[in-house]
């Protein structure tokens, strides 16, 4: 995780007020770093079943979802300052 979320968490942070997408990316560095406290937090399968790493599998479907609306809403902003100022 290390630099990559220092990265996104210290973009989000500068860009919070300017960009929703930065907003998302901060929740995002949030979310992804509880999530891989799954890896570190290891117990006993209830039922035989679900462990720390079954739940970080779980957790990982919705972040995959979360960063890719961070791209998206970042490229879509990225595109439309672009069109205003295109014939500045």
């Amino acid at each position: 995780f290390g630099i990559f979320g220092a990265t996104w968490f210290g973009w989000g942070l500068i860009n919070f007020r300017r960009s929703p997408a930065a907003r998302w990316a901060c929740l995002w560095v949030g979310l992804a770093a509880c999530a891989s406290s799954l890896e570190l937090w290891d117990f006993e399968p209830w039922a035989d079943l679900l462990d720390s790493h079954a739940l970080w599998h779980l957790a990982t479907v919705p972040l995959s979802y979360l960063i890719w609306k961070v791209y998206a809403m970042d490229a879509v902003q990225l595109l439309e300052t672009k069109s205003k100022h295109a014939y500045l």
